[in-house]
Formats: structure tokens, C-alpha cells, sequence
């Protein structure tokens, strides 16, 4: 199967074409890649956001293409028994129990609401800046590590510059933070950082 090609790289493969129709002279593939990173980093987030969606869509093209020449190489007898083993295999248990791994509850820590909220970083910062134009630029709902995914291929082509920018404000953010939190006074029942201390379990003492 094919390399997936990233907007970046789908980008030039068109601005190569527009170049050596225009000036046939000089070839496109002499120019330094810096330069082509800059050329893309000058493009609206719109147009950015219009070549990651054509690169996820080209990804996914060839995930169904190679699926479908591995079915039609592969015996149909051989792939149902396989399939068969495979489940099988994971439903097997032990003393009448499922072997199959549990998914761990997460033990999320009760904060107080009014306690300071915690300074984000540069690209939490960006990711937030942009999350409705990803969202409005897609045609279906995304998950959050899909919007996450796709602002991290913007933040990668952001300018020094821009992110020179987002660094500073983070960096005002987390002063901010530092000083409401040397400010913060917790209500009783919770630590210094606001979340909500644990109760201990009462202890019995036996008497003679």
C-alpha cells in the first residue's frame, strides 16, 4: 500500500503542477523544502483545513483499496476459518470467566469549581482558538482526539512567528495561574491545589 501522503506533501504535488506549467524553464523540485513549508504556512486556515480534509480522504481511499485486494487474494475458506480461531479465541475463559481485559474505571478527583483555573500551553491555546472553524469545515461530527490530530498538522505549519506568539501567551496564562493560586484560600475539606481530599475510613478500636 502507498506511503499516506500528509496536506503538506499533497499541497506541493498541486502548487509543483501550477509551477512547471507556468514557468517550465525551472523546475519546481530545485526549490529548498523550507520554502515550500513557508509558501503553505502563508495559506488561510481555511485552505489548510481544505487539505487535511483531502488527505484524510485520500488515506481512507486507500485503506479501502488495499482491504479490498487483500480479500480478493486471500481464500475465502482460509479467511473465515481464521476468523472463527480469532473468535474463538477471545471469548475463551477460565472457570467459566471471561479472560478478555476489563477497562479500568477512572478515579477523576472531585475540585472545587472555584478554585483557579490550570494554565494551558501553547497548542491547547491554539487547538481552542480553532476548534469551531475544524468543526464547521468538516462535513461529519469529529471526536475530540480527531479535532486534536487535526489542529496539531495546523500548529505544525504555524510560522516562528505565530508560535513565538502563543508561546508568550502561555506563558502570561501560567503567571496568571501562579499568582490566583498563591491567592487561593480552599474551603474546608479540600487540599491546597482545590481538589477534594479523600475520606478516610473509619477505624474501630476494640475495648478490653
Amino acid at each position: 500500500m502507498l506511503k499516506h501522503r500528509s496536506a503538506f506533501e499533497l499541497y506541493c504535488n498541486e502548487l509543483r503542477k501550477e509551477f512547471n506549467k507556468s514557468n517550465p524553464e525551472i523546475s519546481f523540485d530545485s526549490f529548498d523544502v523550507e520554502i515550500k513549508r513557508t509558501i503553505y504556512r502563508e495559506l488561510s486556515i481555511e485552505k489548510k483545513l481544505a487539505w487535511v480534509a483531502y488527505a484524510e480522504a485520500e488515506k481512507a481511499r486507500q485503506v479501502v483499496k488495499a482491504a479490498q485486494i487483500d480479500n480478493s487474494i486471500g481464500d475465502a475458506s482460509t479467511i473465515s476459518s481464521s476468523s472463527a480461531a480469532t473468535s474463538s479465541s477471545t471469548t475463551t475463559s477460565i472457570n467459566g470467566k471471561p479472560t478478555g481485559k476489563k477497562k479500568r474505571k477512572r478515579n477523576v478527583r472531585k475540585k472545587d469549581p472555584n478554585a483557579p483555573k490550570r494554565h494551558l500551553n501553547s497548542f491547547v491555546l491554539y487547538k481552542n482558538s480553532v476548534r469551531g472553524q475544524i468543526k464547521k469545515q468538516h462535513g461529519r461530527p469529529l471526536t475530540a482526539p480527531e479535532v486534536s490530530k487535526i489542529a496539531s498538522q495546523l500548529y505544525q505549519s504555524l510560522s516562528p512567528e505565530n508560535r513565538n506568539i502563543l508561546k508568550a501567551k502561555a506563558e502570561e496564562d501560567k503567571v496568571r495561574y501562579q499568582r490566583e493560586m498563591a491567592a487561593y484560600k480552599p474551603p474546608p475539606g479540600y487540599d491546597s491545589k482545590g481538589f477534594k481530599i479523600q475520606d478516610q475510613p473509619a477505624t474501630t478500636t476494640s475495648t478490653k
